[in-house]
């Protein structure tokens, strides 16, 4: 759980800092993706936001989702209580990761972050859903 959770949190960084780590003179995305996708560090630097950077960043955020999903599908239904701790860093990172995409990967400009309201709405949603779980089990 932990391990599949690490990798989606460090996708999700990866993928909200390109720009600015780019801006740094570092790239995190694997050389082998870059190619993959036309996008080695030269026509990175001049296309910045071209389809073949979108289908990049779509196949990272596909990669990332399939960490979520593999440490959810891992964890033990009786670990879950006690790891409500990192399903709300889980939450948190994976809406962030939802605004990436909803942003069109534009992640050139300004860094993309969840508003103190979108934090809340995440940690009530799963505050809402452990109660309905209660209420099941009851």
């Amino acid at each position: 759980y932990a391990r599949y959770l690490g990798y989606a949190f460090q996708m999700t960084n990866i993928l909200r800092d390109v720009g600015s780590d780019f801006q740094r003179n570092r790239i995190y995305l694997p050389m082998e993706d870059l190619r993959r996708f036309g996008c080695e560090e030269g026509a990175f630097r001049e296309k910045k936001y071209s389809p073949d950077f979108i289908s990049l960043m779509q196949f990272e955020y596909d990669r990332a989702k399939a960490f979520y999903r593999k440490a959810l599908g891992s964890l033990h239904p009786d670990d879950r209580r006690n790891m409500r701790p990192a399903a709300v860093m889980s939450s948190l990172y994976e809406s962030l990761l939802e605004k990436i995409r909803e942003a069109g990967f534009d992640v050139w400009g300004q860094k993309v972050s969840l508003s103190g309201w979108e934090k809340a709405s995440c940690v009530l949603r799963l505050f809402l859903n452990a109660c309905g779980e209660r209420r099941e089990h009851a």
